[in-house]
């Protein structure tokens, strides 16, 4: 114990060594722990002294479970109803600790309650418990409940938590789940199986191709999720499973590269560009030079770009984008002349959205020394834009920068604003 309790001390005394000890908080807990020990014939009084004394609940759970618990033996379910009054943050194991004593009499209380919106929450908290004990019985308690709609809701809780806490267990018993669950809930089991074994998880995926028909979007799943830890074992799978012309490659290799990008960029592009660009539109590089930009690697990204196939306004955005970032507001104007003129509204539009964004006081400080009329009412347009969700400048600054606004922005301007 942190404190020797003597006889010769008061309470006061006692708790003023703790504070000197910086030990008060453990003090009240030990004190409102052993009072509520005392009186744990009296559940209610237990459970009141320790709700209202000075220490969080938070740290009294396990006291608190004692006394639900004896209070439980007292007056059977009925003590679900007090803990529902309890913080949300500290019911989980309040109910937990009842619900598993006997989770089909828990459910038979909450049942025969009143029809109200706290009924349904407790039912679906103990079907929730239930299905980290017995996911089975939980599943065929849930089904017979009333209204319909509520026991499909309370399927896909079961078989959610059932994915998450026992995957393998919920896939080797997916035909017990509904048809119109099944994919979410494989999708969620062999995602959590990904997490610590990849490839006994696509291996796995052949023992319910039959329940499901079309795996594409569990594989989905499961690749996104090796990503996170092996994006370049995950690219290597998917490079050699799937053929170029496939579209499921694409489709895989943009998580994995979104992941990779951050590990190893150079190796990211490269698996990026090897891959067929769909007829009008982008590359996969394009994912990698998001996240290149993102890690603000501004050299990498301008040496990379002469590769990206149609390289676009929004590509040289990207970097644009990411010299705003660093502050570097005349770089990121002048990169964007390297753009035909056609495309340079766009770039621009994009760029000053992002310096709007970064520092709206010296994108309009600096509005008399941009470039040309139409950029000026480019980043004007973006001030007046920003403003109306992130207010920082004046209103008289905003008047200011509505008068470097050109007829075709005053109407974009106008008929934005009278939408809302």
């Amino acid at each position: 114990a942190i404190l020797e309790v003597r006889d010769d001390l008061s309470n006061s005394e006692l708790r003023s060594i703790a504070v000197q000890l910086g030990k008060e908080e453990l003090y009240l807990k030990l004190v409102s722990d052993t009072q509520a020990s005392q009186s744990i014939e009296k559940p209610q009084e237990s459970w009141d002294l320790l709700l209202n004394d000075e220490v969080d609940d938070s740290l009294q759970l396990e006291s608190l479970c004692k006394v639900a618990e004896a209070w439980h033996a007292q007056i059977g379910f009925e003590v679900l109803s007090h803990i529902q009054a309890v913080a949300p943050e500290n019911r989980t194991a309040l109910f937990r600790s009842i619900v598993q004593l006997d989770p089909a009499g828990a459910m038979d209380y909450a049942r025969g309650i009143g029809e109200d919106t706290d009924r349904q929450h407790l039912i679906r908290t103990i079907a929730r418990e239930w299905a980290r004990i017995d996911p089975r019985g939980a599943l065929s308690a849930v089904s017979t409940i009333q209204p319909p709609i509520l026991a499909s809701t309370l399927e896909s809780l079961v078989s959610t938590t059932w994915a998450r806490n026992k995957p393998h267990a919920l896939i080797d018993n997916i035909e017990l789940i509904s048809e119109e669950f099944r994919i979410d809930t494989l999708e969620m089991a062999f995602s959590h199986i990904a997490g610590e074994d990849p490839k006994g998880a696509i291996e796995k995926l052949s023992s319910i191709e039959h329940q499901v028909g079309n795996t594409s979007s569990i594989v989905f799943f499961i690749v996104s999720r090796w990503s996170y830890d092996e994006p370049e074992a995950a690219a290597e799978w998917v490079v050699n499973t799937y053929a170029k012309e496939d579209p499921h490659r694409r489709t895989l290799l943009e998580p994995v590269l979104r992941s990779l990008v951050h590990q190893d960029p150079n190796k990211a592009f490269e698996i990026a560009i090897e891959q067929p660009a769909p007829s009008g539109g982008h590359g996969l590089e394009v994912t990698v030079m998001q996240g290149i930009t993102r890690d603000g690697n501004i050299e990498l990204a301008k040496k990379l770009l002469p590769q990206v196939r149609g390289a676009s306004a929004y590509v040289y955005s990207l970097i644009g984008g990411a010299m705003v970032q660093e502050s570097k507001f005349n770089e990121a104007l002048e990169f964007g002349k390297e753009l035909s003129e056609s495309e340079q509204p766009q770039y621009y539009g994009l760029v000053l959205d992002d310096w709007a964004k970064k520092d709206p006081k010296n994108l309009l400080s600096s509005l008399d020394s941009l470039p040309s009329q139409s950029i000026k009412s480019s980043a004007a347009l973006q001030l007046v834009l920003n403003h109306r969700y992130s207010p920082v400048l004046t209103d008289d600054q905003i008047e200011r920068a509505r008068t470097f606004l050109n007829p075709d922005d005053s109407t974009t301007l106008k008929r934005i604003e009278d939408m809302y």
